[in-house]
């Protein structure tokens, strides 16, 4: 506690001093070490106290009691004595400085007020505790505020000067490290006091405040480089004050200091170096927050760490996999491989033990990825090949969209001419004379799956179909099929059964020439368009003999042709873009069934050709299926309007749900539903015997 002289003429903030500038007196606790008997003996370097010593009683959590030895009640004493006396001189060291920041309320703390004599005091209480004792203010030749950490260590020993001198053991050396410590720490407090003081007092009477304010900046920053929050308070008697640790910053070690604790941080067979470790070698470091703000922080910045390096690597893979793949080149697992391993050894520090290892590739393909050249995010999978273009076509890939997109512009404008029934695209497509589905039902895990056909010659032949579909939608009844044969025409002596809704020419070779495409002017185009026709067709060069074409236009008929770009049949040609995929699915369904069912049915026959084409041309040209054909248009950029879904001509005719076919007494299951009339029949009744719905009449 404060005790203040009688006589009071001026005051240090709210506070009076005395008129002849003694320094304020903090009393010193008093603590006594336990008492010792003359009989008091060491048991196994353990000393042993007398009865006068309390004893108390400890309870287990299984309601036992156990009474405490005499070791265990000593040093339970001595430590509250010292913790009583932290307790002391941390609470009035706040006391202190809570008095100084009080007499800041005018802006200058070291200001001397001047007297108030007018001014009337009121009495003032002090309060003090049993254990302190009033200082005799006449008195001033004892200093009490002086603790020499000698004087208390020989006190200590005295109390046990009588015992007997053994060999030192491991839990008295840890006792007297305990010990030790704790009276360290209340000299260190009370030092730093003395110390705060009479710097404070040397300056409140002899210096002026403007010179050394600098000084005091710097002072009050090492000194009290803490928050008032983390100052002990008197509610907190027992926290022990600790002076505050100076924290060293990165700029204030040299780069040489921070690479050789670095090399011995990290110099360990398993893990890092303790704190403690680290401060025995390099004096600078004291606490754990020194290696993170400095060894931590310098090898961040000097060296990336594992992950932002498996990151770069990441990216500069992502980045070569966009550009190989916008060139059209084929990538494989090996590829990604040696191009990660390329870019880990190009790294400024590379990454140790970077193998590039399978599960690294799975990984980075099961990652999602932003693609040069794609919306989104995606994953990284094995696809099918489906379309080979040439260098030339990939890098001119920009101008034949460009071009693309103009003729589609010029064919709207021309559409305001033209009714939607008035407009239309054929195409030539080639169709193996055997075809069957690239995948069947297998085992799991089989690697090798075998189907067997009619003739393997047939499944590399073909031949060429050329359909016609007007823009509402709506086929031409009639279909041109080109056979190749060896002499050019069908036999004499054999007659050929051709059906109602088809063309059949022949050549060759099952490509067609400027000949064909006379003859499909003439026998198909011409024959079931009207007046006036606009035809939209594909870049062959036979279309682009205008003089031929001229001469087989009839006389008073409107016709013109535009000719599409070349390469731009896979964006802008309806057929192309959604006819031909089902058509063809149509065409697989039919030689599978017949395999698969042991029909007498020969497929890649010259009158089996004619009449399952003759079928699926018959199925497209349904009034239920016009949506379906208008979609094309539509995906190709001809028409903005969006119509509603509908089932493609594969998924309607080959979900049978009857039992039997429609034809009366025929007990075999449906293979097809018509797509007109809605009946199910056989394959007998619907292929080899080619149904129209005329029939059932």
């Amino acid at each position: 506690m404060f005790f203040f002289e009688n006589d009071y003429n001026f005051m240090i903030g709210n506070q009076k001093r005395p008129q002849n500038n003694t320094a304020l007196q903090f009393l010193q606790p008093t603590f006594n070490l336990p008492p010792l008997s003359s009989t008091s003996s060491l048991d196994s370097g353990t000393p042993t106290m007398s009865n006068s010593l309390p004893a108390q009683t400890l309870s287990n959590d299984g309601g036992s009691v156990k009474e405490e030895t005499r070791r265990e009640v000593f040093f339970r004493t001595l430590s509250s004595s010292l913790k009583e006396a932290n307790k002391f001189y941390s609470i009035h060291f706040t006391a202190y400085e809570s008095t100084i920041d009080n007499n800041c309320q005018d802006g200058n703390t070291f200001e001397i007020p001047r007297q108030q004599e007018e001014e009337i005091r009121e009495p003032e209480i002090m309060h003090f505790k049993s254990s302190q004792t009033l200082l005799n203010p006449n008195n001033t030749t004892v200093d009490t505020d002086k603790m020499n950490p000698r004087n208390i260590a020989e006190m200590v020993a005295d109390n046990f000067a009588s015992l007997e001198i053994t060999n030192r053991t491991q839990a008295e050396r840890s006792v007297s490290e305990k010990i030790i410590t704790e009276i360290t720490k209340i000299c260190e407090a009370n030092t730093l006091f003395e110390k705060t003081y009479e710097r404070e007092e040397l300056f409140l009477e002899n210096c002026d405040y403007d010179e050394c304010q600098e000084e005091f900046e710097a002072y009050d920053q090492y000194y009290y480089d803490y928050s008032e929050d983390d100052c002990p308070s008197e509610n907190e008697g027992d926290a022990l004050f600790e002076p505050p640790v100076k924290i060293c910053k990165l700029e204030e070690i040299s780069p040489e200091q921070i690479e050789k604790a670095l090399i011995f941080y990290r110099g360990t067979k398993k893990g890092t170096r303790s704190v403690s470790s680290m401060s025995s070698k390099f004096r600078w470091i004291k606490t754990r927050a020194d290696i993170d703000n400095i060894l931590l922080k310098y090898e961040q910045e000097k060296e990336p760490n594992r992950v932002q390096k498996l990151k770069s690597i990441d990216e500069g893979l992502i980045k070569i996999f966009a550009e190989k793949l916008s060139l059209g080149l084929p990538i494989h697992d090996l590829d990604i491989r040696a191009w990660a391993l390329k870019i880990n050894n190009d790294l400024e520090h590379p990454l140790k033990n970077f193998k590039a290892s399978y599960h690294y590739i799975k990984n980075f393909k099961n990652r999602k990825h932003e693609i040069d050249g794609y919306d989104g995010q995606f994953r990284i999978r094995n696809r099918k090949v489906t379309h080979e273009v040439s260098r030339i076509q990939l890098r001119s890939a920009d101008k034949t969209l460009e071009a693309a997109n103009e003729f589609v512009e010029m064919i709207k404008t021309l559409k305001n001419n033209y009714e939607e029934a008035m407009i239309f695209n054929c195409d030539q497509s080639g169709f193996k004379k055997e075809m069957h589905s690239g995948y069947t039902l297998a085992p799991e895990g089989v690697r090798k799956v075998t189907i067997t056909v009619q003739s393997t010659s047939a499944t590399s032949h073909s031949y060429t179909i050329m359909p016609i579909l007007s823009m509402n939608g709506v086929f031409l009844p009639l279909l041109y099929i080109l056979i190749q044969e060896s002499t050019g025409h069908f036999p004499p002596t054999k007659k050929i059964y051709t059906p109602p809704n088809i063309f059949a020419d022949t050549h060759t070779s099952s490509m067609m020439t400027k000949n064909n495409l006379a003859h499909f002017l003439d026998n198909v185009y011409f024959k079931l368009t009207g007046e006036k026709s606009l035809l939209l067709a594909d870049s062959w060069s036979a279309w682009a003999d205008k003089s031929m074409i001229a001469k087989h236009i009839p006389h008073g008929k409107d016709f013109k042709l535009q000719i599409m770009p070349p390469g731009t049949t896979s964006m802008i040609q309806p057929l192309d873009v959604g006819i031909f995929k089902s058509w063809k699915k149509m065409d697989r369904r039919i030689c599978d069934y017949a395999l698969l069912h042991d029909i007498d049915y020969n497929i890649h026959d010259r009158e089996s050709i004619m009449k399952r084409q003759s079928f699926i041309h018959y199925q497209f040209c349904a009034p239920r299926f016009i949506p379906f054909n208008k979609k094309s248009w539509i995906a190709s950029g001809y028409i903005s309007e969006e119509t509603s879904a509908c089932l493609s001509p594969a998924h309607y005719c080959f979900s049978v749900d009857d039992e039997n076919c429609t034809i009366y007494n025929c007990k075999i299951t449906p293979f097809a539903r018509c797509a007109h009339c809605e009946y199910y029949f056989c394959f007998e009744h619907c292929i080899l015997n080619l149904h129209f719905c005329k029939q059932l009449m």
